[in-house]
């Protein structure tokens, strides 16, 4: 069976599953509850462990530099990995679709989709 990368390929099941509007809401009830939850626990562990912390001989201070420290570490390793995904994505995306004309422009053979190869943008 040959794919046509240009056609959206969807799965029957798939189409199924996110056409159940019952579903959806339950799914967004369950996230918007799970969200509560853990900034209710957030909210009551937070000072436990700053409390816990002093008793330790840990000054307010240097828990505030810590939690600063933490905070850039997980903003710059989130983003990170936001834009490798995003990068790698596009780059996948790309190659499905110009591989065979990748392919076919090397060998001198006929280009079957209606993606251009450029000179130069072969490597």
């Amino acid at each position: 069976m040959q794919l046509n990368p240009a056609e959206p390929r969807t799965m029957p099941e798939l189409a199924a599953y996110y056409a159940d509007r019952k579903l959806m809401g339950r799914n967004i009830a369950l996230i918007g509850l799970c969200h509560v939850g853990w900034g209710v626990v957030a909210g009551i562990v937070g000072p436990l462990v700053a409390m816990q912390l002093l008793e330790l001989g840990v000054r307010e201070n240097i828990q505030a530099t810590i939690n600063s420290a933490n905070g850039l570490t997980l903003g710059i390793g989130v983003s990170t990995i936001g834009l490798v995904m995003f990068f790698n994505y596009r780059r996948l995306t790309r190659e499905s679709l110009s591989i065979t004309n990748t392919v076919g422009a090397a060998i001198g053979g006929p280009v079957r989709n209606a993606v251009s190869v450029r000179e130069g943008e072969l490597s």
